[in-house]
Order: C-alpha cells, then sequence, then structure tokens
C-alpha cells in the first residue's frame, strides 16, 4: 500500500500530449553523485518510455549532459546518457542500457551512483546492483542538477509514488 506522504506524479492523457513534472535541485559542484529512493509504480507507461530521474550538468565540450533513469512499457526500467552539444548536434542517446524488470504494485528502493571521473554509474533495485556501465566521462563545469518526477513521453495514463529521496554529491 503506498505511503499517504509519498508524492504521487500521474501523467499522460488520452488526448495525447505530453505531460512532464520534476522537482529538481541544485546540489552545487562535484564529481561523485549518490541518489537514493523509494518507488512505487502504481500504473506503468503503456506505449513509452517515462524517466523518473535526471542528473544534469554541462561540461567542457558539452551544452547539457544528461543521465536518465526511468521505466518501460516492456516492463525493463531504462538509464541512458544524453548528449547535447553546443553546435546543436546531439548524441541522444550516447550510451543506454536497459536494467530488468522494475516490479509493479511495491515499493522498490532504488539507489543511482555516477562517478564522473571515473566515467562508472550504476543502478540497484533494492541493494542489488542490476545495470552497471560506462557513462559519465565528464568534468562538470557548472552545477549538478537533480530531479525527481515524471518526464512522460507517452500520451496514455501513467502512476508513479516516490519516498523518502536523498541525493548527496561529493568531490
Amino acid at each position: 500500500m503506498p505511503a499517504k506522504s509519498a508524492l504521487r506524479t500521474s501523467f499522460g492523457s488520452a488526448g495525447g500530449s505530453d505531460r512532464s513534472a520534476l522537482l529538481e535541485q541544485d546540489l552545487g559542484t562535484g564529481t561523485r553523485l549518490r541518489c537514493e529512493f523509494a518507488m512505487f509504480l502504481e500504473k506503468r507507461p503503456s506505449t513509452r518510455s517515462m524517466d523518473v530521474l535526471r542528473i544534469r550538468t554541462t561540461a567542457q565540450g558539452v551544452a547539457n549532459y544528461n543521465l536518465l533513469f526511468g521505466v518501460s512499457p516492456a516492463g525493463s526500467g531504462t538509464f541512458r546518457e544524453d548528449v547535447f552539444l553546443p553546435d546543436g548536434g546531439c548524441g541522444c542517446p550516447r550510451k543506454e542500457a536497459n536494467p530488468p524488470t522494475f516490479p509493479d504494485a511495491r515499493w522498490v528502493r532504488v539507489t543511482v551512483e555516477v562517478s564522473f571521473a571515473t566515467a562508472a554509474a550504476s543502478v540497484a533495485y533494492d541493494g542489488q546492483v542490476i545495470a552497471a556501465g560506462m557513462f559519465g566521462g565528464i568534468t562538470p563545469t557548472s552545477s549538478v542538477f537533480v530531479a525527481v518526477g515524471s518526464l512522460a513521453y507517452d500520451p496514455q495514463p501513467s502512476v508513479i509514488l516516490f519516498d523518502d529521496f536523498s541525493c548527496t554529491l561529493s568531490p
């Protein structure tokens, strides 16, 4: 049963318009990030993936760097890196991984760790690492922003709940 204090996001519409909402925080500068939160997937997106965590910064030669974690209609998680270049080009995605099934209708503790300096990132469900790879490889030249919520690309309704969210950024 979802906690009454949880942040609830409900997005999509039968009319076909994408809807998104994020709570974002500026964590300052650093090179190692760890975010943890509880997530309850009440209604999975039905046709397109939904990003639920975005890590955003800039770097030398990179206008906008995004590392995104989400869920897919097929049942898996999604973990990808989008790199927007100063000339308008986009490596979108530059790299991606598809973690195994993200469970429906139960609370799952999600941990996302990123070391920008060593280009390593991982995602864990309930303490078990389910995806790891070479992501990053940049040195942030501005603040690192972390956002939680829904970047919903699916026109059909989806519902997700979040609780107990925390992020730490270290040098």
